[in-house]
């Protein structure tokens, strides 16, 4: 099989942003517009959080393969995002997940 270099480029881009974090939080995303979408990361990004949605499962396992997050892989099925933060900030993406029924948390 052909080795997908954007893929790699992807993958390395998703473990620098593990590795920089003091919180990654798993969430389920249920269907929602690319309107509304855009609104909740806008609403993550003025709190300081990063949703990271755009990474298929196959690109996921690449970058956590063989690092201390592998364990998490199972969490990843059909439609999840990652929420990233430089700081633990628990309380304020609880909050701000309340605010978003689109999102259910699954692990931080």
């Amino acid at each position: 099989m052909k080795e997908n270099i954007f893929q790699n480029i992807l993958a390395k881009e998703i473990l620098a942003r593990f590795e920089e974090s003091q919180m990654i939080a798993i969430v389920h995303r249920s269907s929602m517009l690319a309107e509304v979408n855009r609104e909740v990361k806008v609403v993550f990004k003025r709190v300081g959080m990063t949703m990271l949605d755009r990474y298929g499962r196959a690109t996921i396992e690449k970058a956590l393969t063989n690092t201390k997050y592998i364990s998490i892989m199972p969490l990843f099925k059909v439609s999840e995002a990652i929420i990233v933060s430089p700081e633990a900030k628990v309380d304020v993406l609880l909050k701000t997940l309340k605010k978003t029924p689109q999102l259910t948390l699954m692990g931080k």
